[in-house]
């Protein structure tokens, strides 16, 4: 009785054991549909940007034209004002580059990747997060990385880790990125 009792409870440790490692493996599947579902709907935003970007952009460039042929006394008064719409229009295309990145789907394909441009696109989308809160050092090696790898999932990568160091900091602090290269 003993012997059969102490088999039931190895069998029900045994049991337990495998729920929990269910239940963690549902929520990693969980958070992988997510996170597949982010990068579609990031897709979808930054298509949907780029639109009215490049009217913007368009528009801006024929009234720019317009005041240089018929009122070039004037553009000079208005060259400051165009230039702001122009920079504008040219930040919030780099996030929408950025948001791209982040979204692409080729799971299994391998590119060229340059590491600090990452980086650097992963810190534009994270920039409304960390302004005024969190400076950012980057202490990047003088010659650029480049490695072959996923380049979206490399993306997600980062802009989760320096989203949960953006996290970790409480009120005001540092985030410091170094990249070297190892021979």
């Amino acid at each position: 009785l003993s012997a059969t009792n102490d088999e039931l409870h190895s069998q029900r440790d045994n049991l337990e054991e495998a729920l929990t490692n269910l239940q963690n493996t549902q929520k990693q599947l969980i958070q992988s549909e997510k996170m597949a579902m982010l990068g579609v709907l990031a897709a979808g935003v930054a298509h949907e940007i780029n639109n009215p970007l490049n009217f913007i952009k368009g528009g801006i460039l024929t009234i720019e034209n317009f005041l240089k042929a018929n009122l070039m006394d004037r553009y000079e008064e208005i060259e400051q004002m165009v230039e702001i719409v122009n920079t504008g229009v040219e930040r919030s295309a780099a996030i929408v580059k950025s948001l791209g990145h982040y979204s692409r789907k080729d799971d299994k394909v391998k590119t060229e990747t340059n590491i600090h441009s990452i980086i650097d696109n992963c810190l534009l989308m994270l920039n409304n997060q960390l302004k005024k809160r969190v400076e950012v050092v980057k202490m990047y090696a003088p010659q650029p990385l480049i490695f072959s790898c996923n380049e979206g999932r490399m993306h997600q990568a980062i802009l989760n880790i320096l989203s949960n160091a953006s996290q970790a900091i409480e009120d005001k602090g540092t985030i410091i990125i170094t990249t070297e290269q190892v021979a």
